[in-house]
């Protein structure tokens, strides 16, 4: 697929010890001129209607956005067919769903004008998250910490508003593994204390241990994963690909 300006995107070579996956990230921030013109090269018909449809212009942007790190991501894990071949539809709870994905599935977030994507095989989950760092959010996103939480975000040395909005979009990518959405508590979807990676931060799930999550901050937004816990990533790739978007 053609790559966009603004656009970063990596194949990521996931290890177990039962075996090995490959996933597809993608991140773009690609302004919409070249996204609209580029739009008949990589959504399906049903795509580009839903595109039509989507009402206000941001609500437009962020569709196409959204739906381009998707198929970029596809491509990079290495799904076969052209991209127009594919549409990501809404399932019954507004979650990505792949039809004609031959086994692929994705997980898309967009926040602040920019847009990211994973694409991964169904028999290994993973879930995305990008957020923006406002700092007009940071009271809210203080206001459900867990006493480790708050411990973290005051000695991890990050800027507060950046660490916050890390664990906002670890415990966003985790809902998106299980297909909950944030419509239980969230202290079910609490984070242990992260521990320093390559390029980021590493985490477990207090209350779900099969999981941990990868937290990329980069300037002006967090990059989450959530992911099987003994899956082990291409950390190297993964810090390369958000850097240099």
């Amino acid at each position: 697929m053609l790559l966009l300006p603004a656009t970063a995107a990596a194949s990521l070579p996931l290890e177990r010890a039962d075996g090995r996956a490959v996933a597809g990230l993608a991140l773009t921030a690609a302004p919409a001129a070249p996204l609209g013109a580029a739009a008949p090269g990589f959504l399906h018909p049903d795509e580009l209607a839903g595109w039509a449809a989507a009402g206000v212009e941001k609500r437009r942007d962020d569709y196409l956005r959204g739906r381009y790190a998707a198929k970029l991501a596809l491509d990079r894990a290495g799904a076969p067919g052209p991209a127009p071949a594919r549409a990501i539809l809404p399932g019954v709870f507004g979650q990505p769903v792949v039809r004609g994905g031959d086994g692929w599935q994705v997980s898309i977030a967009h926040s602040g004008g920019w847009a990211a994507a994973v694409a991964f095989p169904e028999a290994h989950p993973l879930g995305i998250d990008l957020e923006a760092c406002e700092a007009g959010h940071a009271a809210t996103l203080a206001r459900e910490l867990s006493p480790a939480e708050a411990d973290w975000v005051a000695t991890a040395g990050l800027e507060r508003v950046v660490a916050l909005t890390a664990l906002w979009a670890a415990r966003e990518a985790l809902s998106k593994v299980l297909r909950t959405g944030l419509m239980t508590s969230f202290g079910h979807f609490r984070v242990a204390p992260p521990a320093a990676a390559p390029g980021g931060w590493r985490a477990d799930y207090a209350e779900f241990p099969q999981y941990q999550a990868a937290l990329l901050p980069r300037p002006g937004f967090v990059l989450a994963l959530a992911l099987p816990r003994r899956t082990t990533l291409p950390w190297p790739v993964l810090s390369a690909t958000v850097a240099g978007f």
